[in-house]
């Protein structure tokens, strides 16, 4: 066994070395060579230390700095095979310190522009018959853009010819082209196999094979490859490690569902795993104790469902979860929280080698995603941290977003070269929906009067406790949960979930990011006895909730579902004549009014502005020389106002909501502080109030505004009549 070594005292080399009897084949063939073992006649069993190291004469070029053992044959005077009176012929890979000119190797790199002018790598030298020596060898094509195989022909060893790239790879699992290879003869069909290291497009390895009639080319490859990596938690665990960052972004008894879905990703995760000291879980943490809860410091995402809140540490609670410190958490840095009773400082500390999963519920509108506390999470803030820690922070991060529009916070904007794999609930221009809710079938129990779950969300929550997550792909899961949450693609309460970034990593398993520990419904013992409520316990077992993943569901839109407890109220509140009725019935009219008055006073801001725009445009039109004045009585072109209050600009499909981001949102960041701006947004909240989790809506509004050049300011003196006018609602 020859193998390459570095010494401590920085001089590497090549080592030939024969294991002692506990391995297999080696001693026998040593004995069988005697003092032809490849190591100057020592024993089988020992380390010879040794045999070859990198030249220091000056006139050489190609080997001064180091030296690796790429291919060891023994050939004998045939150079067809391997006899006793053979010569071992080492082929090695060297590195150059300086160089004049290219000297001492039997293949040197290519020509600025040739396919391996970068380096040569990897050879091995198959001899396939009288004077037909092949050495196949690996490089970095430019112009493709991947790694990929070439050949060199030699009659005897010392003189070789190129004959030029032979094998690329293709796409999946090869898409970043081959390297690390293995090629052998089948002395049968004479049939020559390549057993190479297949690079995927997202740096993911494996074991590919591809097969040629004569080894030369008409390479034909497999679709998949023959070996994948082993799953996390088997080999290598302590290399890499998992980490994951869960957050509800909204808070209230209506909202009852985000938590619960996050309380059960928790589960799911230490299920499967993943270390508790790994997993940072920020959410108000209200609605387990809120005073409507039938069951105290109890949480259930689904009818009939285990407790999901049992052992859930929570890191960040109450006003601690806001969009600055998600920003902290994800970007690992610790400096940038206040510690305090409700935030514990805990960050992402994931390095170059780690797998991330982010999962975040909560409401959404067109670029931005909400927070029970401060200003909204914007999608470019979100994204630049992302970026930022790319190969610092992750190998790999897995990013599932339930929110309405939630498409939008990537929509042009994640790019397919970092390692991210996101899906969200919905496009950019729907809503999300809500699902378990009173009155619905399957409806929760009826003391609890609210959504349980989000149908994206309990899509994906419900596979991962029954798939063997080991065995299905993010790819798989996608597709699952695409078909639930679109209700079987008819839409019918349902929403387009999406996926954006590395597309590729839809290969690996979701194991590689949920663990691949315990599995499926036996696994939730944990929750213990008398976890389960309502009437459904009998109906509890797998095949209900095969029932719940492949039938109809019903589903609420995210932001009614806000108002479920309310209708749920006036409901069971009895006679339509009773007190309780009556109470019950005003609470829901004025939630409903006060939505409606929002929604005017947008509409009427909007087209105050519109209608500014135009005015001034006839004025423009008027002043200048030689106007034709029949034109003087048209408006001219600029976006009506039902377009700029509820549609989308022309032009926008796959783009990011906005162009200017500085012109929608609320904050800047700098030096880990908030500065507000001069933005659409701050202008409207400055004259009219805060926006909330229904009001977010109207982002898209202030996004069309922002795109077509109007300034902060003239919505803001619009927003100033639209927000005290008492008849506006």
């Amino acid at each position: 066994m020859w193998h390459s070594g570095h010494s401590t005292e920085d001089d590497p080399g090549v080592d030939a070395l024969f294991p002692g009897s506990g391995s297999v084949g080696w001693p026998a063939l040593a004995a069988e060579h005697g003092g032809r073992d490849g190591g100057e006649g020592r024993p089988a069993t020992s380390d010879v230390g040794r045999v070859l190291g990198p030249n220091a004469e000056a006139w050489w070029s190609f080997d001064t700095r180091h030296i690796s053992v790429s291919d060891v044959q023994i050939l004998g005077d045939s150079q067809g095979g391997r006899s006793d009176a053979g010569v071992y012929w080492m082929f090695t890979a060297g590195g150059i310190e300086t160089s004049d000119e290219p000297s001492g190797t039997v293949l040197p790199v290519g020509q600025s522009g040739e396919w391996d002018a970068h380096f040569i790598a990897g050879p091995q030298v198959v001899a396939a018959g009288p004077n037909d020596l092949r050495m196949y060898y690996y490089s970095w094509d430019e112009g493709l853009g991947r790694f990929v195989i070439g050949l060199a022909r030699s009659e005897d060893g010392f003189r070789w010819k190129k004959t030029g790239p032979i094998f690329q790879g293709g796409e999946g699992h090869d898409a970043a082209g081959a390297t690390a290879h293995c090629v052998v003869q089948d002395l049968d069909s004479r049939a020559f196999f390549m057993f190479y290291e297949a690079v995927a497009a997202d740096n993911t390895r494996s074991i590919g094979l591809a097969v040629s009639p004569d080894g030369l080319g008409d390479w034909q490859r497999t679709p998949d490859p023959i070996l994948r990596s082993g799953r996390r938690g088997r080999l290598g665990r302590g290399v890499r490690e998992n980490w994951a960052l869960l957050i509800a972004g909204s808070n209230g008894w209506g909202n009852y569902r985000h938590q619960a879905d996050v309380a059960h990703a928790y589960q799911v995760l230490l299920r499967g795993g993943i270390k508790e000291d790994r997993i940072i879980v920020m959410m108000f943490d209200d609605v387990a104790r809120h005073p409507m809860n039938p069951h105290p410091n109890k949480l259930f995402n689904a009818p009939g469902g285990p407790d999901v809140y049992q052992g859930l540490r929570v890191d960040y609670s109450g006003t601690a979860v806001n969009a600055l410190n998600f920003l902290a958490v994800l970007a690992g840095n610790r400096s940038g929280i206040e510690i305090s009773s409700i935030a514990n400082g805990r960050v992402l500390e994931s390095g170059p080698q780690d797998h991330v999963f982010v999962y975040y519920s909560d409401h959404g509108a067109p670029g931005i995603v909400g927070m029970p506390s401060g200003p909204f999470l914007f999608a470019d803030q979100w994204l630049s941290v992302i970026k930022s820690r790319s190969g610092v922070g992750y190998e790999h991060m897995v990013i599932y977003l339930e929110a309405c529009e939630s498409g939008s916070m990537f929509e042009g904007l994640l790019p397919e070269d970092i390692s991210v794999f996101a899906t969200t609930a919905a496009n950019a221009r729907e809503s999300s929906w809500g699902t378990y809710c009173p009155g619905q079938s399957p409806s929760p129990p009826p003391e609890l009067l609210t959504c349980l779950g989000d149908l994206y969300s309990v899509a994906w929550l419900e596979d991962a406790d029954e798939a063997n997550l080991s065995v299905e792909t993010l790819k798989e899961q996608f597709q699952a949960v695409r078909l639930r949450t679109s209700q079987n693609f008819t839409y019918q309460q349902g929403s387009h979930a999406q996926r954006f970034g590395q597309l590729s990593m839809g290969t690996q398993s979701v194991a590689e990011y949920l663990g691949d520990a315990e599995q499926g419904p036996a696994a939730w013992g944990h929750a213990g006895a008398g976890a389960w409520v309502g009437a459904q316990v009998a109906d509890a077992g797998a095949e209900s909730s095969r029932r719940r993943r492949l039938g109809p569901q019903g589903a609420v839109p995210q932001r009614d579902a806000d108002l479920a407890p309310l209708y749920a109220a006036v409901w069971r509140e009895g006679p339509a004549n009773s007190a309780k009725r009556a109470e019950a019935e005003r609470a829901l009219a004025a939630a409903l009014g006060a939505r409606a008055a929002l929604d005017a006073r947008v509409a009427r801001a909007v087209g105050a502005v519109a209608d500014g725009r135009r005015s001034a445009a006839r004025r423009g039109a008027a002043g200048r020389k030689g106007a034709p004045s029949a034109g003087l009585g048209a408006a001219p072109a600029f976006y009506a106002p039902d377009l700029l209050y509820a549609g989308e600009l022309p032009g926008r499909e796959g783009r990011p909501v906005v162009d200017d981001w500085d012109c929608l949102r609320t904050i800047v960041m700098s030096n880990d502080k908030m500065h507000p701006l001069q933005d659409m947004v701050g202008a409207w909240e400055g004259v009219c109030g805060a926006l909330d989790q229904y009001g977010m809506r109207h982002s898209r509004a202030f996004a069309n505004l922002c795109n077509a050049g109007v300034r902060p300011a003239e919505l803001g003196t619009a927003a100033a009549l639209a927000c005290t006018d008492a008849d506006v609602a």
